[in-house]
């Protein structure tokens, strides 16, 4: 793979944090400016990535151990990469992905693999670029604030199997997710503010020299 010229960021963030609405916030602006910008999901990204989000998110009926989900996510990140986030970058484009690896503080808070491991089998498998993306924002928010938005959410749409959890288990998400900041390209964004208000914060960390 040639040099990678565009700039690769993403969002992270218990669900609930409001990662939606700064999605939709991104785009709109990338729109406005003229930005060359794509918007990937984790998983789901791909044809291939939809059957695997479809199946991990919302098939009851088989529950896998943590390594065969941790290794379905990575399949999916793989063929991502390799196909679309990749030749995106080799274009100078601006690459934001809803999701990453660090989502594995999911699989984590379940039991059965540490971030350490997942860490260590993901850099045997993925490129440097996806190990280590220009930025991710990390959207924080108070339990109960998550509570609060997540009670409205499901009053309209049904919970899917990573949301179907009980409380301690987000507790353990949480401490995961506070845990990444210690990662260079990480900016922790606190998201009980007014959206647009995060979103001036939010911008440049995303665009970079992109940025207008």
């Amino acid at each position: 793979m040639s040099q990678q010229l565009g700039r690769y960021s993403g969002f992270e963030g218990i669900d609930g944090a409001g990662k939606s609405m700064q999605i939709n916030l991104t785009e709109e602006y990338a729109e406005r400016k003229g930005i060359n910008a794509i918007f990937v999901h984790e998983p789901g990204g791909t044809e291939m990535g939809v059957e695997i989000r479809n199946f991990l998110l919302f098939n009851r009926n088989i529950k896998l151990s943590p390594l065969a989900e941790f290794a379905l996510f990575t399949a999916d990140r793989i063929h991502l990469m390799d196909t679309v986030i990749g030749p995106a970058l080799e274009k100078d484009t601006v690459v934001i992905t809803d999701r990453r690896r660090e989502s594995g503080v999911y699989q984590e808070a379940g039991g059965g693999l540490t971030m350490k491991q997942m860490t260590e089998l993901s850099a045997q498998l993925l490129p440097d670029r996806y190990m280590n993306p220009d930025s991710l924002v990390v959207l924080t928010v108070s339990p109960e604030v998550r509570l609060q938005r997540l009670q409205k959410r499901f009053a309209k749409v049904a919970a899917d199997k990573m949301e179907d959890r009980e409380i301690e288990f987000y507790e353990r998400v949480q401490a995961g997710y506070q845990r990444l900041k210690s990662l260079p390209y990480v900016h922790m964004i606190d998201s009980e503010r007014d959206p647009d208000d995060i979103f001036k914060d939010v911008k440049p960390i995303l665009f970079g020299k992109f940025a207008r």
